[in-house]
């Protein structure tokens, strides 16, 4: 199986939509094999975990000045219904060679996350 792409959910600024959009709903739920999204380095992921604490992890492939890997970035997400904010994601260190951000889960859990990647649209 594939990485699957999740679609990053836009906002309007001018809309206030922020206030009325529900992640319940919008968000897709984590699988195996895991998740890829567009960024532009104004995409933030809302997060959150069923079950047990787990580990969400977003996979860096660049290297540092000298060629040393720059790790991967996790985060613990305890189990709640509040998603977590995460990101902004800097395409330098983040995005992959088709320009996504890729997403692991912790093994055996990815069931129990929900994601949303979202951006801010401002209007004029």
């Amino acid at each position: 199986m594939a990485r699957t792409d999740v679609t990053v959910l836009e906002l309007s600024t001018a809309a206030n939509q922020i206030a009325g959009i529900s992640f319940t709903g919008n968000s897709t739920t984590g699988i195996a094999d895991g998740h890829k999204f567009l960024n532009g380095g104004d995409v933030f992921v809302q997060a959150t975990k069923s079950g047990t604490t787990g580990a969400i992890t977003f996979v860096t492939p660049a290297t540092a000045p000298g060629g040393d890997a720059i790790e991967d970035r996790s985060y613990t997400i305890s189990v709640t219904t509040v998603p977590k904010t995460l990101g902004p994601f800097t395409p330098s260190i983040f995005n992959q060679a088709d320009g996504k951000v890729y997403v692991n889960y912790q093994t055996g859990e990815a069931p129990e996350f929900e994601i949303l990647p979202i951006k801010m649209v401002k209007q004029r």
